[in-house]
């Protein structure tokens, strides 16, 4: 449904009614036979007098002879079509040229129109509670994952969503996008939200309404869209593309709060670039991250009244990870080893986010006995463990042992997951659906099980390929954890951040730092994926994949890195015996 009404003070700026033939200063208008360059003489004559007779009350001259001129004139109307955009590369919000001193309106060109309001009004529903519809909703960070007219969207300043909270979006028009700011203007959880939009051409006010149906959620839509200085006169032509804008937005917006996606599988496409090997890693940079970005669906979850625990949260993408979740209302555990930086971690996270959601848990993964009382510490505080994220890993350059004796990139990136997920797989089973999530590392593909020599002791120490054989072995644990846990409400996955840029990767490899860093991903674009396991439904329906961009992908490119059944088993054995008896399955 589509309503045009008077833009007055919505717009924020002044009504243009009583100009344009009424005022002989106005300028550029077809009523007035200005010197607009899109009329000839004899049209701006034949028009001028069929304004008054069409002009509807509280439309100004330059509307009515919009409306009439695009109804008479179908070949004129074409040829600004074809000059609009050139128009508004020239022309600000207020009309002036963009070189200095030269005003359109003083050249005659300025084309010049009555400021007014198109009204789109959607009503639609969906089967999902008013809360977590309100929640998805409201969160305008969301509106690029629904709206296909919202190149990008985020989330602008700190603390819970409310009233004041700011987003920036980049909105689709035309062949281009233009910025936008939404604030919140009213917030009346979980029933009503109005939000305004500001631009340097477009005002928006959206006004979404919730109630409660016996199906689930009704949304009624309600945007009130101005198109400001040299754009109000081009929108009686665009009437039917902003109708047409709004019913997808709001049909976007329906798909993603109903529609079931099917179990994820891996696409001949994948494997195909990840056996051509250039194309795959291609895929591990910031270009593919955004390549893959197109094609994923909506992520309209909430995780309130679930509880994750995330490993090495006090930076890269742990954090990144951490945050995301908060986001989505998860209670999150931050584990890290050092009190102020887990600490300071925390409140960022709070004042970021505004989940106050958000706990502390102290340990030294190199340590096997810090893992022992990490663990027994979540048994003894959380009823409820909805969600585990073995994130934490080393790399180092030199051969280091832990006060234990265990080499510290072996202890840190495959003891400490094993021993933690093992002692908290009962409190799992208890929280189901539950998940765990392993985070790997590309570099495995180079790299099989060595399980004749795990703590490098009799080879030449190389540490990354220490950290690629941890990551490979991390992976064929969570296969071996999926076969173990099959049907039990536990879904077992491991994924790979692609190459983000963290802390980690600059002070272990600074040379591969420096060299690609222009196409490194943020940390955040690297955590998606741990952030989307945790919390999609589609990622519950499968079990032991290993992922990248929300797509599973192979396991193995290379020749002998495949493990057979009895080094899968001896690989087993070797973790059990290092960290004690205590924690066999």
């Amino acid at each position: 449904m589509l309503e045009r009404a008077p833009l007055h003070a919505a717009a924020g700026g002044r009504a243009h009614a009583g100009q344009c033939a009424v005022q002989p200063d106005c300028r550029g208008c077809p009523a007035q036979g200005c010197g607009d360059p899109f009329l000839r003489g004899d049209q701006r004559t034949k028009i001028r007098p069929l304004v008054h007779g069409s002009r509807k009350p509280g439309e100004s001259e330059c509307g009515a002879a919009a409306q009439v001129f695009g109804e008479r004139h179908p070949r004129s109307v074409q040829r600004f079509r074809r000059h609009f955009d050139g128009i508004v590369r020239r022309i600000d919000s207020h009309g002036i040229d963009r070189r200095p001193n030269r005003s359109y309106a003083s050249r005659g060109r300025l084309v010049c129109g009555s400021p007014v309001v198109t009204r789109l009004r959607e009503t639609v529903e969906v089967p999902r509670p008013i809360d977590e519809v309100f929640c998805y909703v409201s969160n305008f960070a969301n509106a690029a994952q629904w709206d296909p007219g919202v190149a990008d969207s985020r989330k602008a300043s700190a603390g819970a969503i409310g009233v004041g909270t700011v987003f920036r979006l980049r909105v689709r028009f035309g062949p281009r996008s233009i910025p936008m700011e939404y604030a919140i203007r009213e917030f009346d959880r979980p029933h009503r939200v109005l939000l305004e939009g500001k631009g340097d051409s477009v005002h928006a006010l959206d006004d979404i309404g919730f109630a409660v149906t016996p199906r689930g959620t009704r949304i009624t839509y309600t945007a009130d869209i101005s198109l400001l200085g040299a754009l109000s006169v081009v929108e009686p032509f665009l009437k039917g593309a902003l109708d047409r804008v709004g019913k997808n937005a709001v049909r976007g917006l329906q798909s993603a709060l109903s529609e079931e996606s099917p179990p994820p599988v891996r696409s001949r496409l994948a494997d195909l670039q990840d056996r051509l090997i250039v194309p795959g890693l291609l895929g591990f940079t910031n270009a593919g991250y955004h390549w893959h970005k197109r094609s994923w669906k909506p992520l309209a979850v909430s995780l309130r009244g679930r509880t994750v625990v995330v490993t090495g949260a006090t930076s890269g993408l742990g954090q990144a990870a951490a945050s995301q979740l908060a986001e989505l209302g998860a209670r999150v555990i931050l584990v890290g080893r050092n009190p102020h930086k887990a600490e300071a971690t925390r409140r960022e996270i709070v004042a970021a986010t505004g989940n106050d959601n958000v706990a502390v848990a102290l340990a030294d993964l190199s340590l096997l006995a810090d893992v022992r009382k990490l663990a027994r510490q979540l048994l003894k505080t959380e009823p409820r463990i909805h969600v585990l994220v073995n994130n934490a890993g080393v790399l180092l350059n030199r051969r280091t042992t832990t006060a234990e004796g265990n080499e510290a990139t072996l202890a840190t990136n495959l003891l400490a997951p094993y021993l933690l997920t093992q002692m908290l797989l009962p409190r799992l089973r208890e929280s189901t659906p539950s998940r765990i999530i392993n985070v790997s590392s590309g570099g495995m593909y180079a790299a099989g099980l060595a399980l004749d020599d795990l703590q490098y002791e009799k080879t030449s120490y190389d540490g990354s390929r220490a950290y690629a054989r941890a990551k490979r072995a991390l992976v064929t644990l969570t296969e071996m954890w999926a076969e173990q846990l099959q049907n039990s409400g536990v879904v077992v996955h491991a994924m790979h951040p692609g190459w983000a840029d963290t802390p980690g990767v600059a002070g272990s490899l600074p040379g591969f730092h420096t060299l690609t860093r222009p196409f490194l991903r943020t940390a955040d674009e690297g955590a998606d994926t741990i952030t989307w396991l945790a919390a999609a439904e589609e990622a519950a329906k499968v079990t032991g994949l290993f992922w990248l961009d929300r797509e599973p992908h192979t396991t193995h490119v290379f020749p002998g890195t495949h493990p057979s059944p009895q080094e899968r088993q001896a690989l087993w054995d070797a973790l059990a015996r290092l960290t004690s008896k205590e924690t066999k399955p």
